[in-house]
């Protein structure tokens, strides 16, 4: 069952929200609803659609990060799922933010699939293949001004 979350005025409030579940939810209308964990059919059908029209028209992005969700499902989704659906895109560049490890995983696309730079931690540089000019070190990531 699909429930509402309260109202946004701001992305900052979105930003901000934590519900401290591990539960997904989509924005919508600046309203948070809950989505049930996705069905392999659903996957499959998404990827589909993606291959077939997305590709089509519209250039894929030069670096994507995402930011690992608490639970194992989410975690498998980043470092799997997702994984293999950003190298079936030809994004060139993909990067795993890993809060409960505290490391930065960096992947670049090598012919037809991901290689590891390499997994980054504490002082390290993050080195980007895409954004040699880049000077951010894992530390300043996972920092809490």
């Amino acid at each position: 069952m699909l429930t509402v979350k309260p109202r946004f005025e701001t992305f900052e409030e979105y930003l901000n929200y934590d519900d401290n579940s591990e539960k997904l939810y989509e924005l919508f209308n600046g309203e948070l609803i809950e989505m049930p964990p996705e069905s392999g059919l659903n996957f499959e059908i998404a990827n589909f659609l993606l291959r077939n029209t997305i590709l089509l028209s519209i250039s894929p992005p030069l670096l994507v990060i995402e930011v690992v969700s608490p639970g194992e499902i989410q975690r498998d989704r980043d470092y799997i799922a997702k994984r293999i659906q950003y190298q079936d895109c030809r994004i060139p560049e993909y990067w795993i933010v890993d809060p409960q490890t505290q490391k930065i995983l960096v992947l670049e696309l090598t012919g037809d699939s991901y290689t590891e730079v390499g997994s980054f931690s504490n002082e390290d540089l993050i080195p980007s293949p895409g954004f040699k000019e880049l000077k951010l070190k894992v530390s300043q990531v996972f920092a809490r001004d």
